[in-house]
């Protein structure tokens, strides 16, 4: 398809606009009758990108950077720093399309999700109300992948107990490894599959045209979950303490290194939603402490650090809230607290910072 005729197939389902700007980094994402928005990925503000998909033309303003005007593309170019050419290859990868039409998407098949419009319908947000549920499926989705990790994780220093424990399967013709959300209310049910490439770095994705992460479930809103309180929420209620990752690994090793007892969930993203910071309200005891434990980029970074205490200000007059900062300045730019193995992730936890 050529440009034109991809934003044609974009603006037919509003859960495609939201499935390419999650790839490219936007996030905190709205559905309303004529329109998405989001925030864009150095931003917090949910409103700030604004895509009109009513006219099929996908004409966009970003009220937060001067009121910028263009297409989807231009925008994903503009503040995802992505050329054009990637743009398009990236979303016909996603979707599973040929550059002379359109390919079954067999992900849908396999997740049994026929009626797109109509799932789509399901998650549409009217104005000024927030959707807190995802789609939920039974743990049988998974039956069509290996139902083991992939030794990657494993020589990360990942123990099987926790790859079990987490569900953790791998889909041997992708070459993914699927990370299973379940839902934060019923613990036994299936809201998203994380798919991840295997041995295959950001740099080496984008120069392949292949996207690193998809989430085989179309529409997951991840910012309406926490991935890992659905295992983990017992211990971070009888600990009194929760700590919140920015990816699935760290929440992985945090209990390989606690042997099993581990406190703490990922968002999928370096900012906590409304919806999270509702939930973590309703559901924790009073005086349960919550650590950030976002990758070091947040923290080395003055304006990503002021964006982070911004958006957690309501949490901060209710809750403790500390940080887990390298002072040490031993971590890597995208390093996660636990990257750097058990000593160093138990030093920076007893050196955590209240804020």
């Amino acid at each position: 398809m050529d440009a034109k005729a991809l934003k044609s197939y974009l603006s037919e389902d509003p859960e495609r606009i939201i499935k390419v700007l999650d790839h490219f980094g936007f996030h905190s994402f709205n559905i309303y009758d004529e329109r998405v928005t989001s925030a864009l990925p150095d931003g917090d503000n949910d409103t700030s990108v604004n895509i009109y998909f009513d006219n099929g033309y996908l004409n966009c303003v970003v009220w937060s950077r001067n009121a910028f005007k263009g297409d989807l593309f231009a925008v994903i170019e503009e503040f995802a720093d992505v050329k054009f050419s990637t743009i398009i290859r990236d979303i016909h990868t996603l979707f599973n399309l040929s550059r002379n039409g359109f390919v079954k998407d067999k992900s849908q098949d396999m997740l049994s999700i026929i009626n797109y419009s109509h799932y789509a319908h399901l998650n549409r947000v009217k104005k000024g109300v927030d959707l807190e549920t995802n789609k939920m499926y039974n743990k049988n989705i998974l039956n069509s992948y290996a139902p083991y990790p992939h030794e990657e994780l494993i020589l990360e220093g990942i123990s099987p107990r926790a790859c079990t424990k987490f569900s953790i399967h791998t889909d041997m013709k992708d070459e993914r490894l699927l990370f299973p959300h379940y839902d934060w209310n019923e613990y036994d049910k299936i809201v998203g599959i994380q798919g991840r490439k295997i041995n295959m770095d950001t740099y080496t994705a984008r120069a392949l045209g292949v996207p690193k992460y998809i989430n085989y479930i179309s529409g997951y809103r991840k910012e309406s979950n926490l991935y890992g309180w659905a295992q983990n929420h017992q211990n971070i209620i009888d600990k009194k303490e929760l700590i919140i990752f920015e990816g699935e690994k760290s929440v992985l090793k945090d209990d390989t290194f606690k042997q099993g007892n581990g406190n703490a969930v990922s968002v999928g993203n370096h900012f906590l939603s409304k919806q999270h910071i509702a939930f973590i309200l309703r559901n924790t005891p009073p005086d349960t402490e919550v650590i950030i434990a976002f990758d070091n980029d947040i923290f080395s970074s003055l304006d990503k650090y002021e964006s982070l205490l911004e958006n957690i200000e309501s949490l901060l007059m209710v809750r403790k809230v500390s940080v887990m900062k390298d002072i040490f300045n031993h971590l890597d730019d995208k390093d996660s607290p636990v990257d750097k193995g058990y000593r160093f992730y138990k030093v920076l936890y007893d050196y955590r910072q209240a804020i």
